[in-house]
């Protein structure tokens, strides 16, 4: 599969690019270029005031949540959040799934209780099930997540290797990386 992967942080980025290493992976750690990036294919009409998407270059998109704001558009008081980490990772799933990418998910390591956009996904899913619901958009399967069962415990210096339990209480120096394979998984599968 083609998989384009939006996060600003490099660990996760790295995560993905070894996690996912047997499909085709792009990144992106920034907004401006992942919007550029998913609309590409869409062609404006302005005569009449239409957009025409095709096919686009990617079968799955696997965003962050939290990402910062970008410049583009912002004038007068919007400049105070340039570079402000904002949950703007929804507006770009969003534009993936009009611009017709089949799987897009939104994953944040920020669970429930450390931010209120992270709060408000487990508002999209069922009450009685952790689990995401995946949402229909267009052609796509949309799923935004906040699961701490997909992050990994890492160690900074081989992003690929799995830390066991006990290992895990005797180090202090483990990064914490999304799985974006277990997303992806989940995204498929549902």
């Amino acid at each position: 599969m083609k998989i384009l992967v939006i996060d600003d942080n490099p660990l996760n980025l790295q995560a993905a690019q070894l996690l996912l290493a047997k499909h085709v992976v792009t990144t992106i750690d920034n907004y401006d270029d992942a919007k550029k990036l998913i609309s590409k294919n869409a062609t404006i009409n302005r005569k009449e005031w239409k957009v025409t998407y095709k096919r686009p270059d990617f079968d799955v998109a696997l965003i962050d949540l939290f990402l910062p704001s970008s410049a583009s558009h912002l004038m007068g008081e919007g400049l105070m959040f340039i570079g402000e980490q904002m949950p703007v990772g929804i507006f770009l799933a969003l534009l993936a799934a009009q611009n017709m990418f089949p799987y897009v998910a939104v994953f944040t390591n920020h669970n429930h209780h450390r931010h209120p956009a992270s709060a408000c996904i487990d508002d999209l899913n069922p009450l009685d099930q952790m689990e995401p619901s995946i949402l229909n958009m267009n052609s796509s399967k949309l799923m935004m997540a906040n699961s701490a069962e997909w992050l990994d415990q890492r160690d900074p210096n081989d992003l690929s290797r799995t830390i066991d339990i006990q290992e895990k209480i005797n180090r202090e120096d483990l990064v914490e990386v999304k799985n974006w394979k277990i997303v992806l998984d989940y995204l498929l599968e549902h």
